[in-house]
Parts: structure tokens; C-alpha cells; sequence
């Protein structure tokens, strides 16, 4: 269930500034969208979740709409750049996908980690439903994302951190002029939501 906009300190003020790097290539910062466009900024569980992997589906339907309403979509995870690379290699991208493996933009956003042994018990329940509705795109990324000399770290990684969900709507101001948490693997707000917000800003 999304928490209450009226609890969340972001709702109204500066959105935190970032940049980090992009998996198509080129650093993402905030500030360079100041005054040209609204920004959806989602923070995700990763490419290995599921989960995740609908929602950006889900997003990418709907990416016109949303672009017609002169607003981009940042997806933001926790996942080692050069893994994300391997794994979207062999796919489009429509919106920019930035890694944050050290977390640091989800703390500055406010997002919490449910930590052990909740995410132990998340990450059980993740694989599952990848295995058993997607098992080619979850093996390959669960492979992308553990392979490595990382391996033993991106393991208890996985079984230890669960940072929640995110979704913030900033204006061109840079104003945050919506937010929703959700946790780990809960269901994000669908288009008609985020382009009804999109729509109040305009």
C-alpha cells in the first residue's frame, strides 16, 4: 500500500540531487533536467526481481503517454553497472536505467531497508515467481547480476538488503510533486495513476 503523501518529508521540497552512471551509457543527473522536463524517478529492486521486471514492462507501454505530457522516466536500482550492462545487451532500453550499487540515492530519498530476515524471506519469494513465470530472463538475471569475482558480496547482498521502492514525481522546478513508497516487491502506481499526477502538475 502506498504510504500517505502527507508523511513523506520529500513531498514539496527540492528533490535530493544525483548523478550516476547509465546503462546506455553516459552519466544521469538530476540538474540537467531542470526547466525542460518532469521526471518519473522509480526506484527498483533490480533487474533480478520479477517483480520489477513487470513493472518496467508495464511502464514501457505507456511510455508515450507519458512523453506527450512532457515527462521522462528515471529508473533507478541497485545493481552494478557493468552486470546491468551484460544483462540489457540484448535489449532495448526505452528510458534510462542508472545504477546505484553503493544505495546512496535511496537514503537520500528516504527509502528504507527492511534488511534480515525479510529480505532473505523477498528474495526466496523473487526467484520463485522468476523461476516459474519468466525462468529464461530469470536465470540469465540472476546469472548477470551475481556473476563476478563479487560473487560471495552480491549473494549475501541479496539475502541481507531490502531497500524499499520509490516512486517520486519531481517538476521542472525540481520540486517533488508526488511520492509513493512501496515495499520491495509491492506493486508500483500503474500508468493512469502517474499520468493523472502528471496531468495536476500540468
Amino acid at each position: 500500500m502506498p504510504a500517505s503523501q502527507s508523511a513523506l518529508p520529500l513531498l514539496g521540497q527540492p528533490a535530493p540531487a544525483f548523478a550516476l552512471p547509465m546503462v546506455q551509457g553516459e552519466m544521469i543527473s538530476l540538474e540537467q533536467y531542470r526547466g525542460k522536463q518532469t521526471l518519473i524517478v522509480w526506484f527498483s529492486r533490480g533487474l533480478a526481481c520479477p517483480f520489477c521486471r513487470q513493472h518496467m514492462a508495464r511502464l514501457q507501454l505507456g511510455y508515450p503517454q507519458f512523453q506527450a505530457r512532457g515527462a521522462e522516466i528515471l529508473q533507478i536500482a541497485p545493481n552494478p553497472l557493468e552486470r546491468a550492462r551484460v544483462y540489457f545487451s540484448e535489449q532495448r532500453l526505452v528510458f534510462p536505467y542508472l545504477c546505484d550499487s553503493a544505495l546512496m540515492v535511496y537514503k537520500d530519498y528516504g527509502l528504507a531497508d527492511k534488511g534480515f530476515p525479510q529480505a532473505f524471506a523477498l528474495d526466496i519469494l523473487s526467484v520463485t515467481r522468476g523461476v516459474l513465470t519468466e525462468p529464461r530472463a530469470q536465470i540469465r538475471a540472476t546469472t548477470s547480476d551475481l556473476l563476478g569475482r563479487d560473487v560471495i558480496d552480491r549473494a549475501i547482498y541479496h539475502s541481507t538488503v531490502a531497500y524499499e521502492q520509490g516512486v517520486f514525481i519531481v517538476d521542472r522546478q525540481g520540486i517533488v510533486r508526488y511520492v509513493s513508497v512501496q515495499g520491495p516487491v509491492g506493486n508500483i502506481p500503474g500508468n493512469e495513476t502517474l499520468l493523472r499526477e502528471l496531468e495536476k502538475i500540468a
